[in-house]
């Protein structure tokens, strides 16, 4: 028996939702092109000649901002949850936000392996909201702190091709954004709703507040730091507080629905918004190639974390 109801309102909105997968997936196709027709010898070069210990040790500084993470939900869920399985919680949500199409994909993550330690649905779900909006809180406080010299350099030096490719790049964000709120804001009512619990108990304790946004802060702050070093060792002239005001736009950019996991306008976004402050463009290409292998290392790194639980929670427990 078909739901009437079921076709004429589920119906449009399971459509509307293959058609926005469809226009992320021509997105991603036409800037992954722009980005593979814009690499030359000169940004292959600069790539395979990072050193790899180098490498290696900006991949574990980066990865360490999913380690505040944890500690900053495991803040947020006190006597509920311990630091060991808020860890879990935030690998698994890295793990697999960052191999399925959208983000979405590891915040469930996050709430199953909440709802494993125990936690019930409408609380896990609340922290996890509550865990990306104290995030989103500390991303645009620093973008806000630099984005006046920031915006001083971008008017003084962008020329007019990257112009008009930034333009494109607003145009899509703002089309990102607009189809985000058509497509989830329903959902997303419902998330704030779940998520006054956890916001309730934060607001009664200001110690516990300031130490959650405080934690934000520094997982910002320490993912900012791995990728000033990355640009460092590629030689690359920039100040810290510019490249600061440059990745907090770009992540920004990438975490609107506008292509899959923010792939190819992750990219576009750091080589216009670099080009802007006067970095070569082949240098920002390269850099923004370098910043998508320290968030795969950073992945390989949750993956293994998530082995390790799996085999953990698996263990047979001794009476």
């Amino acid at each position: 028996m078909i739901d009437k109801a079921g076709s004429l309102a589920g119906g449009p909105v399971f459509a509307g939702r293959w058609a926005a997968r469809c226009i992320q997936l021509a997105i991603t196709g036409a800037l992954v092109g722009w980005i593979i027709h814009s690499i030359n010898a000169d940004v292959w070069h600069a790539v395979w000649t990072v050193p790899l210990p180098a490498l290696g040790t900006i991949i574990v500084v980066f990865a360490a901002a999913q380690v505040l993470g944890g500690l900053r939900l495991a803040a947020l869920l006190p006597h509920e949850l311990s630091c060991r399985e808020a860890m879990a919680a935030t690998w698994a949500g890295y793990f697999w936000a960052n191999f399925l199409p959208g983000t979405v994909g590891g915040d469930i993550a996050r709430v199953l392996r909440l709802r494993a330690a125990g936690i019930a649905l409408a609380k896990a779900t609340g922290a996890i909201v509550l865990d990306r909006s104290l995030n989103l809180i500390a991303l645009v406080a620093i973008m806000l702190v630099t984005a006046m010299p920031l915006t001083r350099v971008l008017l003084a030096a962008v020329g007019t091709q990257w112009r008009v490719l930034a333009g494109l790049l607003t145009g899509a964000a703002a089309a990102g954004f607009a189809l985000a709120l058509c497509i989830r804001i329903e959902g997303f009512r419902a998330r704030l709703i779940r998520g006054i619990a956890p916001l309730r108990g934060l607001i009664e304790d200001p110690l516990r507040l300031a130490w959650t946004l405080l934690l934000s802060g520094g997982s910002i702050g320490v993912s900012i730091m791995a990728q000033w070093l990355l640009a460092q060792t590629l030689g690359i002239a920039i100040g810290l507080s510019q490249l600061a005001g440059i990745i907090c736009a770009v992540t920004l950019f990438a975490i609107l629905p506008i292509s899959l996991n923010g792939l190819g306008m992750q990219e576009a976004s750091f080589v216009v918004l670099m080009t802007g402050a006067g970095v070569p463009a082949g240098a920002a290409l390269s850099y923004s190639l370098l910043v998508r292998v320290l968030i795969v290392g950073t992945s390989l790194i949750a993956g293994v974390f998530v082995l390790i639980d799996r085999f953990i929670a698996a263990r047979p427990r001794s009476i």
